[in-house]
């Protein structure tokens, strides 16, 4: 089932509807731009202008699909035949035309895509009837290379076609808003910190995760929420282990309390390693500490694994590297971005997008489910490098948001 967006106007506030087929949410304002700006990063194969029209009232709208996604943008404006906005479909379709051209140029005809800035470019035309703006002077579809905000896109669209007019009056507004979400991120994860589940993990284990979070380095307030997911701390198996996939690994890893190396196993042979590894047997996993101790430690081999991106070591957690290695390829093949640049675009969580590749394994929506139990504006992660210490932090919420205790 594809991914569908669905944005419009409500009563004059942008608006947009997101559906995974799991869970459908609605967002508005700037988180609805922060959404629209996320989508045009993908490649598109098609792009249509089409209409509907209801008691003599005209309303244009845009579908785009890909393999993944489905996106439709409503104008902002209706209007009758009588009325003076005849250019503004004219202008769309030209935009189609354009998309069309540039699909065909720029890819083989088998792979027509449309990608980088179609989807603000339009869904903006749509809001303000200034479609023509999306076009080079030679009606050829104005794309940039490296697309930072809307604002930009349009500095540099004027600078490319020797336009000195100055940005439309709502198009000024729109982009405003855009740079105020940027400078404040906030990636829309709920907030369960006040529940019942999370007051019962806080109460009693926040003493034995903090004592986790210090030596593997792992903000304390990701564990209590790794935590509070994985067994609402009503399971001596608090981080739920799956000891056939762990059994005789044996972890190598830095204690950062006491700065020293240590190796520890999970395993029933306890004979058949060195003094100098710590066994562990799956019954010594129903500790508190030896439990969450082996999840860190299989969260910091995620966090390896995926170059210390944390949201995606997270979600990788949950879904094992096979899995998540499924869910990399098809946000690859999707938006035209490599494994490596996806990897390295560290606070970058349009891979949520592609979870819904993997079926009737692990919970794709996991990333969120534990976020939002994280009682901060932001988490971190220590990563030892040539004898330094550095952390990595990832903020998924504005610090005006934050909740102090």
């Amino acid at each position: 089932m594809k991914n569908t967006y669905d944005f419009y106007f409500d009563r004059d506030v942008f608006t947009c509807k997101y559906d995974n087929g799991k869970r459908l949410r609605v967002l508005r304002d700037y988180d609805a731009l922060r959404m629209l700006h996320r989508i045009d990063r993908y490649r598109f194969s098609s792009f249509k202008v089409k209409e509907n029209i209801s008691n003599n009232r005209r309303r244009l709208y845009l579908e785009m699909n890909s393999n993944n996604n489905r996106v439709f943008i409503h104008s902002f404006k209706k209007f009758d035949e009588n009325e003076l906005f005849e250019e503004m479909p004219n202008h769309l379709q030209e935009i189609e035309k354009a998309c069309d051209k540039y699909a065909k140029k720029r890819f083989s005809p088998k792979k027509e895509i449309v990608k980088k800035f179609v989807a603000t470019a339009t869904a903006l035309a749509l809001m303000t009837g200034g479609a023509s703006l999306a076009l080079n002077k030679d009606k050829s579809i104005y794309n940039s290379n490296q697309p930072y905000t809307i604002e930009q896109e349009y500095v540099n669209y004027e600078e490319a076609n020797n336009i000195d007019t100055p940005i439309e009056k709502e198009v000024k507004e729109v982009t405003e808003v855009v740079k105020e979400e940027i400078s404040q991120r906030d990636y829309g994860f709920e907030d369960k910190t006040d529940s019942e589940t999370y007051k019962y993990v806080e109460n009693n284990y926040s003493d034995v995760i903090e004592r986790v979070s210090n030596e593997r380095g792992i903000s304390s307030e990701l564990l209590m929420g790794m935590v509070t997911q994985e067994s609402s701390g009503k399971d001596p198996n608090l981080m739920q282990i799956t000891y056939s996939v762990w059994n005789d690994h044996v972890f190598t890893t830095y204690n950062f309390e006491t700065g020293k190396e240590e190796k520890i196993v999970i395993s029933n042979n306890p004979g058949g390693y060195k003094s100098s590894v710590k066994v562990l047997s799956p019954e010594d996993m129903n500790d508190p500490y030896n439990n969450i101790t082996i999840g860190s430690l299989i969260f910091r081999d995620a966090l390896e694994t995926y170059d210390y991106n944390i949201p995606l070591a997270i979600q990788a957690y949950n879904f094992g590297y096979g899995n998540m290695n499924k869910v990399l390829s098809a946000y690859s093949e999707d938006s035209g971005r490599s494994r490596d640049l996806i990897i390295s675009d560290t606070n970058n969580i349009d891979f949520t997008n592609y979870t819904n590749v993997v079926v009737g394994q692990g919970d794709s929506e996991y990333l969120n489910h534990v976020m939002r139990y994280v009682d901060t504006d932001k988490v971190s992660v220590k990563k030892l490098t040539n004898n330094d210490v550095i952390d990595i932090d990832f903020q998924f919420r504005s610090q005006s948001q934050d909740k102090t205790k």
